[in-house]
């Protein structure tokens, strides 16, 4: 379960999200078991933020389920080539190591793929001719904005693969997913799973939707950025020294805080490189000073307070910010208390 967050879930709705994430990826596995010729048109997508978390050995598996042979593990280029054949007799075709460049670049063709339900097929020596495809698409990236894709987009799902330390577990469970015996009874598992959706719509409108996901689809990762310091997750402040980073009181602004505005960049910057973003033009500093004054003019001011340093400060509106980013949950201040 480590693949859907219920081992990290705290929260009851983190507990429900994660339960139903579990319940859905079952569901597509079992689909493609019960029903090959009834394709969901849903790419799932397992993410993580470094190797070795297990994404390609549970990719292995799912294919050792149904049969390598009806699989393929390759590129966007090998996938989507002009003569490939990777559709040709398959149920899934896995594109390992994505990055958000590339499948922005094959953005349209992977919509087209994923919906098709007749593909060319290009034989040697033979004239070309259509055929019936049945392919369901995986994509595994190290990215946490790897994947590209529109606000508008209804395809996707996403689950993240947490590192584990424990390396015992880890072999044990390799050792699992590589048993003949394991794969067998996973695979009549899936046989007796009563799959609720029918139709594609059904498929698309009970995606469980986690919050990566919802910033992998954002390419912004200034935005990601300030939705974690809202929510104090993955970002610590302990560090800042007094005059770096203060609650103010309700008098000057209610709940907003204070950081230094280089203190505040440099805390951007770790954000950015810890989580593997690639756009490095939102790195820049200019771009990101620019960025704040004109997408957040109204939640982040400028300002300086006498007595305390000569230095600007990031006058951040906690609760206006958390308005305009989580406009679907009640505010909650994290920085109170800090």
């Amino acid at each position: 379960m480590h693949i859907c967050g219920l081992s990290i879930a705290k929260t009851d709705d983190q507990k429900e999200l994660a339960i139903k994430s579990f319940q859905y990826l079952i569901y597509f596995l079992a689909n493609i078991i019960q029903n090959p010729t009834i394709v969901p048109h849903i790419i799932i997508i397992f993410f993580s933020k470094s190797h070795g978390t297990g994404k390609s050995g549970f990719a292995k598996f799912i294919s050792s389920i149904i049969g390598p042979g009806l699989s393929y593990f390759g590129s966007y280029e090998q996938i989507m080539e002009k003569h490939t054949n990777a559709h040709v007799g398959k149920l899934i075709n896995v594109i390992e190591e994505v990055d958000r460049f590339t499948s922005k670049k094959f953005h349209n063709q992977m919509k087209d793929f994923s919906q098709r339900e007749r593909a060319l097929y290009n034989e040697k020596h033979k004239p070309q001719h259509h055929i019936k495809t049945f392919v369901r698409y995986f994509k595994t990236t190290n990215y946490t904005d790897g994947i590209w894709f529109d606000n508008e987009d209804r395809r996707y799902v996403l689950y993240t693969f947490d590192k584990i330390n424990d390396k015992n577990y880890v072999q044990r469970l390799l050792r699992i997913m590589e048993d003949p015996y394991i794969i067998y009874l996973f695979g009549e598992y899936l046989t007796q799973i009563e799959i609720p959706y029918y139709t594609l719509s059904e498929w698309e409108n009970n995606r469980p939707l986690t919050e990566d996901y919802y910033r992998m689809r954002s390419e912004d990762p200034i935005t990601q950025f300030l939705k974690d310091l809202l929510k104090l997750e993955g970002i610590c402040v302990d560090s800042f020294m007094r005059n770096e980073y203060f609650v103010l009181s309700d008098n000057d602004c209610q709940n907003c805080i204070a950081i230094s505005k280089e203190a505040f960049y440099q805390l951007y910057v770790k954000f950015y490189d810890e989580n593997n973003c690639m756009n490095r033009k939102f790195k820049n500093k200019l771009q990101f000073v620019k960025n704040l004054s004109v997408n957040f003019k109204n939640e982040i001011l400028v300002r300086k307070f006498t007595g305390i340093s000569r230095k600007d400060y990031y006058v951040i509106n906690l609760k206006k910010l958390w308005c305009k980013l989580f406009e679907k949950y009640e505010f909650v201040n994290y920085h109170k208390s800090k």
